[in-house]
C-alpha cells in the first residue's frame, strides 16, 4: 500500500503488543513484483480506525485476500489502515518516532484551534480529536500495494497531518527528528508532494480486469461503501515496522489522538 498518487490509466488505544501484520505499506509506486519480495524496509506511519470500524473492514480485507491470482490462491491480508507516511529508517528509535508524532499531534490541533478562533474553516475546532474521513466506493490501482483501494477525500486536517509529519521526518540525516518549517516539507527535490490517501483493500498482482472484479465485489458485499456514505474515525496514529518477509511486518507501537 503506498501513499503516492497513483499514475493514471484509460484510468494507526494504548501501546499494542509486538503482533504480525500481514500488509507492506510503501511510499513509492512499484511495478508488479512478487508477495514476499519487498525492497523496501523502514517504519510506516498509519492511520488506524476506531475498534469498531477495525472490525467492520477485516473481514471484508480477509474476503478479498482469498480472491487473488498468486500461487498460493489468495494474497495477504493486513490490518485496516491508511498510510500517512513511509519510511521511517529502523534504526530511528522507536520513542523517538512516537514523541515526534505526539509534537506534530500537538502542532495540527493548535493550528485548528487557532484557525477556529480566526473564524476560517478548518472543519472543526477539535482537529484530531474528532477526527473523520470519508471514503469513496473501492476501486482498481496500477500496482501492487494499489491494486484495490477505496480513496478517501482529503480534509484540511488530514492534509495539515501529512504535511506536518512530512516536515517532521524529512530532516537532513545529520539532524535528531525534529519539526521543521512546513515549507520544506510541500516540495522537495523539485516535487510537489503526491500524497494519495486511500483506505487499503487488497494487495496482489494482477490484472486491471481483475481488480476491477475484486473491486465490484468489495462495493457489493459493503454497500455503505459501494455508495459513496463510509466514513472512519481515526482514533490513533500506528507506527509499523516495515522490513523482511510480509508475515514479519509489525505494528509496534501507536500514538492516541
Amino acid at each position: 500500500m503506498s501513499d503516492a498518487k497513483p499514475k493514471q490509466s484509460s484510468s494507526l488505544s494504548g501501546k499494542p503488543s509486538k503482533i504480525p501484520l500481514f500488509a507492506v505499506p510503501t511510499h513509492a509506486l512499484f511495478a508488479p513484483i512478487q508477495l514476499h519480495d519487498v525492497p523496501n524496509k523502514g517504519y510506516a506511519i498509519w492511520l488506524i480506525p476506531s475498534a469498531d470500524e477495525k472490525q467492520h473492514y477485516q473481514p471484508l480485507i480477509n474476503r478479498l485476500a482469498k480472491l487473488g491470482d498468486d500461487e498460493k490462491g489468495h494474497s495477504p491480508s493486513f490490518e485496516p489502515h491508511i498510510t500517512l507516511f513511509a519510511f521511517i529508517p529502523l534504526d530511528t528509535p522507536i520513542g523517538k518516532i512516537s514523541d515526534t508524532l505526539r509534537q506534530v499531534v500537538a502542532r495540527v490541533n493548535n493550528e485548528a484551534s487557532e484557525s477556529s478562533k480566526a473564524g476560517t474553516t478548518f472543519e472543526n475546532g477539535s482537529g484530531l480529536k474528532d477526527f473523520v474521513l470519508e471514503i469513496l466506493p473501492a476501486q482498481s490501482g496500477t500496482s501492487y500495494f494499489q491494486s484495490v483501494l477505496a480513496p478517501v477525500k482529503p480534509t484540511a486536517t488530514l492534509l495539515s497531518l501529512r504535511e506536518q509529519t512530512v516536515a517532521a521526518f524529512s530532516s537532513s540525516p545529520s539532524s535528531p527528528l525534529s519539526l521543521s518549517s512546513l515549507s520544506d516539507s510541500k516540495e522537495k527535490g523539485g516535487k510537489t508532494d503526491d500524497y494519495f490517501p486511500h483506505l487499503s483493500l487488497f494487495y496482489g498482482d494482477c490484472t486491471q480486469q481483475k481488480g476491477d472484479e475484486i473491486a465490484s465485489v468489495a462495493n457489493k458485499d459493503d454497500p455503505t461503501l459501494g455508495s459513496g456514505r463510509a466514513r472512519v474515525t481515526i482514533k490513533e496514529l500506528g507506527i509499523v515496522r516495515c522490513a523482511g518477509k510480509v508475515e514479519e511486518w509489525e505494528h509496534v507501537d501507536s500514538v492516541v489522538l
